[in-house]
């Protein structure tokens, strides 16, 4: 019996393995319409597994992203509603009506450019050309000197699996000779963009080894303008247009795949997705100093955006194969300076540059660095800035004033876009809302900066996982079909499937949290399913006679509840020490509330702040409980992370914010005005699963538990809102701002206090004086130089509560002298 099951288990995992291998192409959307009959049959059978493995697979997409930062190298800078609002109030007569002329965009671009952004990456439509041909030099003109004076300009154009409609262009019967230029050399391309600027064909036509480019015209009287206009001198030669020369024509879409294609080494051509159709920017926004690159996004079957198609060939009408990148594989080629990539070992790498997986059709997932989009657009991006920063930055330039905005986009990647809520360039994510077209760039293009991605699992490793699956399916029905003398026992044996499955799902999870890897989880589980039902069905047949011959062999000599505990073995959460920082949050006058409010008042409230401030840590990674009014909240365990102290500060100054922000509106609700106090202390802890068989809770314990909850009832003491234990500071680095207030005996031993004032580079100006005196008159009043100090506590204490404390203790120094041997440390206990 127990053969044929497991032989059971086998052929179902065989056959699900079979369909979990036959993986279609990535892309569906660049998907050969006569792809191989059993691809198709493919996608029948396992759509089911299919839907299962992206609603898995977007599962550790979120908890890969909570794990990682936001993206910083790449910002989004959107023309936004803000900035078409602010517009139209403007004097400014380009701005007042949308879409703007090409030339303010150029504007946009070049103030990018001056503020030190590099690359910039327009996901823009620029393929029609500019309405507004008035003045003296053309609109989309003054755009390309703008792109050709600023480095690193990447712009987008669209490519599609569909062919394009047929165009029926009118006969130009002549050919007037424009230029005779060094084969391939970038005066070629100069001549051939403005020829197809000024919307007549263009034609390069070899002569020895140099090219001959003419231009199509209408009549001889034509083709003199056209002569003219560009810059030929003397008589021009016109000729009479034949068959012989369509071989030779250059179309716009010929013009950009010059500028725009990559080689690329290591890889078969053919396998890349093939586009039948461009559209390419207008011919005259085509030069050599922009590099280009393809804004088509790899839509899944259920309309979700998960990776991008970086590499796809166009075949010219000449039959020459061109390979082209996706916009955000161009940015990063711009910043390597490179045009050529490698791919092995199934990663694609720029030369020069980073690399990162994706496979042989040049498919590549997004590695997304947040669980959540974000509320501008911005998607897991850290920043969105409004374009209309920038405009003011431009005009204020253009009248010699000073800038208004500091954008920080210096030696950042930045993707210019129109990010407009009706724009409809929001796709689908696992994100969920809140992601433009652009932000889904900017995180490929911060996957390419930063060398990671996600890799797919080999086939084979998809084929052994379901296998396994499947004979654990097996293996549980058998093993445990001896619970079903009991309901409780049947319970059991439902559990322990449901422990494989979690055991296989954490599995999955950590291969893609920790190693970056994708290893099928949906078919797998499908075969563990079907082999563990059809097992256990054999085995509750058998399982009467199974139990009979164990109690008939053994149960002279084992009690039947020594029998049953055999299957009985639950394992909890294995305890450990880790490193951790802790925030340990206090409702300040909490009494207070409670004598004041109703209870359901009171609940709500507490509701209402406890959920907020668990919505922020959480974002971060971290762990939160409550011990009636406070929060305790702890980063690095049970998911190890080696920045705790950097999230933990950068968390507690988001509460702070966040707190003061909705201070005004809770007390329009709740009638009371809500304040609080926090601590931030680092320290090695026991962290694990605690509690009774009733209740228990993932936490943690030990000695800097509480002396956090110390630290935080010390912010009275020192008129402050946020105190941080020297453990802490000696861990975070120089990213933020800390101001150092005491030493005191603490736990039996020694610690240095201090306070987090905020992140480097946002202390507000009014502490900017204070803290750049403060060390010397903290100095100071430990020296016994009470009088100098006190006059430095005194002048900022009206502005500032920490100077104010400083100046009361001072005070009681000269009042009452502290004993010889005093070393100017406090005690918390004393409060001095």
């Amino acid at each position: 019996m127990l053969g044929f099951s497991l032989f059971q288990a086998a052929v179902l995992g065989s056959a699900v393995g079979a369909i979990v291998s036959a993986r279609v192409p990535a892309n569906p959307g660049f998907r050969d319409e006569e792809q191989p009959r059993r691809f198709r049959i493919r996608t029948f059978l396992g759509a089911p597994i299919d839907a299962l493995e992206r609603t898995l697979l977007d599962w550790r997409l979120h908890d890969l992203g909570r794990q990682n930062e936001p993206a910083r190298d790449v910002v989004l800078v959107g023309v936004d509603d803000e900035t078409l609002a602010n517009a139209r109030d403007d004097p400014h007569a380009d701005l007042s009506t949308w879409p703007w002329p090409r030339a303010l965009l150029g504007g946009l671009v070049s103030q990018l450019g001056r503020e030190g952004a590099s690359p910039i990456l327009l996901d823009w439509r620029l393929d029609t050309g500019s309405p507004r041909t008035a003045g003296e030099v053309p609109d989309d003109e003054q755009f390309r000197r703008a792109l050709d004076a600023t480095p690193a300009t990447v712009l987008g154009f669209s490519v599609s699996a569909a062919p394009s409609p047929a165009v029926v262009r009118p006969l130009r019967p002549s050919l007037v000779l424009v230029a005779l230029e060094d084969e391939d050399g970038p005066a070629v391309l100069e001549v051939l963009r403005r020829v197809l600027a000024s919307r007549a064909p263009a034609f390069a036509v070899p002569d020895g080894s140099r090219v001959r480019i003419w231009a199509g015209v209408g009549s001889e009287d034509e083709g003199r303008q056209l002569a003219r206009r560009l810059g030929v001198s003397g008589t021009p030669l016109i000729r009479d247009y034949g068959g012989a020369d369509r071989p030779f024509q250059v179309t716009p879409e010929d013009l950009l795949v010059r500028v725009a294609e990559v080689t690329v080494r290591g890889l078969d051509i053919d396998a890349l997705p093939l586009a039948r159709s461009l559209d390419v920017p207008t011919s005259v926004l085509v030069g050599p100093r922009s590099r280009y690159g393809h804004t088509a996004l790899a839509v899944d079957p259920d309309g979700r955006v998960r990776g991008i198609q970086h590499l796809v060939r166009w075949v010219s009408p000449q039959g020459r194969v061109h390979v082209l990148p996706s916009l955000a594989l161009a940015g990063a080629l711009a910043r390597a300076n490179s045009r050529q990539l490698i791919w092995s070992a199934d990663r694609l790498a720029i030369v020069g540059g980073s690399s990162i997986p994706a496979d042989r059709t040049g498919y590549a997932l997004i590695r997304w660095d947040a669980a959540e989009g974000g509320r501008d657009g911005r998607g897991s991006l850290e920043r969105s800035i409004s374009a209309w920063r920038f405009l003011q930055n431009f005009y204020d330039a253009q009248e010699g004033v000073p800038a208004h905005a500091r954008n920080d986009v210096q030696k950042r990647a930045v993707v210019l876009a129109e990010t407009l809520r009706g724009s409809g360039l929001w796709p689908a994510t696992p994100l969920g809302e809140g992601v433009t077209h652009a932000a889904v760039v900017g995180q490929a293009l911060e996957n390419w900066l930063d060398g990671v991605g996600i890799a797919r699992a080999p086939v084979r490793s998809d084929v052994l996982a379901t296998f396994a699956l499947a004979f654990a399916g097996g293996f549980v029905a058998l093993g445990f079909s001896g619970l079903f003398r009991s309901a409780i026992g049947a319970l059991l044996y439902v559990l322990a499937a449901v422990a494989v499955v979690v055991g296989w799902l954490l599995f999955v999870r950590r291969l893609m949290v920790v190693d970056g890897v994708w290893l099928a989880a949906g078919g797998p589980l499908v075969a563990f399913a079907l082999a563990w039902l059809i097992t256990g069905r054999y085995a509750l047949r058998t399982e009467r006679e199974m139990r009979d011959f164990v109690y008939g062999a053994l149960g002279r000599y084992v009690s039947p509840d020594i029998a049953d505990q055999v299957f009985r073995n639950v394992a909890l959460m294995r305890p450990q020490r880790r490193e951790v920082t802790i925030c340990y949050a206090d409702l300040e006058g909490f009494r207070r509330m409670d004598q004041l409010l109703p209870p359901d008042t009171l609940v709500e409230l507490l509701n209402t702040y406890f959920g907020e401030l668990t919505s922020l840590v959480r974002q971060t990674g971290g762990h939160v409980e409550y011990s009636g009014d406070a929060l305790i909240a702890f980063w690095g365990a049970p998911v190890r992370l080696d920045r705790h102290g950097p999230v933990a500060c950068r968390t507690a100054l988001s509460i702070q914010s966040e707190v003061a922000r909705l201070r005004p509106e809770w007390e329009r609700r709740f009638g009371v005005e809500v304040r609080m106090r926090m601590s931030l202390h680092s320290g090695a802890v026991v962290a694990g699963d605690m509690g009774s068989p009733l209740k228990s809770n993932y936490t943690v314990v030990g000695q800097p538990v509480a002396t956090a909850a110390r630290l935080e009832r010390a912010n009275r003491l020192y008129g402050t809102e946020l105190l941080a234990s020297g453990e802490t500071v000696r861990r975070v680095g120089t990213e933020f701002v800390f101001r150092e207030l005491d030493t005191v005996t603490l736990g039996g031993g020694v610690e240095t206090l201090y306070q987090l004032v905020s992140r480097r580079g946002e202390v507000p100006p009014a502490l900017v004086p204070i803290l750049e005196g403060w060390p010397e008159a903290l100095s100071g009043a430990r020296r016994r130089e009470f009088t100098g100090a006190l006059a430095f506590f005194e002048a900022h204490a009206a502005v500032d509560p920490v100077s104010a404390a400083w100046a009361e203790r001072v005070r009681g120094y000269i009042a009452h002298p502290p004993p010889e041997g005093w070393t100017g440390h406090g005690d918390l206990r004393g409060g001095g």
